[in-house]
């Protein structure tokens, strides 16, 4: 196992610590080993797609603690690079489209920018087509899937009642 394998999965090793027992400083040790591996990691190195993933994921999670607008930009940034880095058909296209996923939705819930709704909904669709009808994980992406489809039925709604409420108003009827 090479260097960058080995701090790949140490990294992974801290999220999950994290993840037992609310470790914050382990989360953010695991953010600056993958940033320092994505760095020295060259372009065309065939574990790149592997940590832009990770980071990408690490920092989706350090934002969803935190609120912090600045990692989930970084996070979907990263989480497009390495699904693009990914070929059709790898066996971890399904994951990072889910990421992507995942990391455009907690975008739009922390800033509200619903085009990141939408492609979340298209990303998560692509998702579950690149899942295997047995993976283990497909029921949690289309558990995903449906709350992203949820959450812009809602945004719809909400802006179809705003409306009405401001076309009743205007011709003069009440309870909207």
């Amino acid at each position: 196992m090479d260097s960058a394998d080995r701090r790949i999965r140490e990294a992974g090793r801290l999220v999950k610590e994290y993840e037992s027992g609310d470790s914050l400083p382990a989360l953010d040790t695991a953010i600056d080993i993958l940033r320092n591996v994505v760095a020295l990691m060259a372009e065309d190195d065939p574990l790149r797609p592997s940590a832009l993933a990770s980071l990408g994921a690490a920092l989706s999670t350090r934002a969803r603690r935190l609120g912090k607008e600045i990692d989930l930009v970084e996070s979907v940034d990263l989480a497009r690079e390495a699904v693009a880095r990914t070929r059709h058909g790898h066996a971890d296209l399904g994951c990072r489209l889910a990421n992507q996923a995942d990391a455009l939705l907690a975008r739009f819930q922390l800033i509200g920018e619903r085009t990141d709704l939408d492609e979340a909904v298209e990303v998560g669709r692509h998702a579950i087509r690149e899942t295997p009808p047995d993976h283990p994980m497909l029921a949690r992406r289309l558990t995903n899937l449906a709350g992203a489809l949820v959450r812009r039925a809602l945004s719809i709604f909400t802006v179809w009642c705003g409306r009405m409420r401001c076309a009743c108003s205007a011709v003069g009827i009440a309870g909207w």
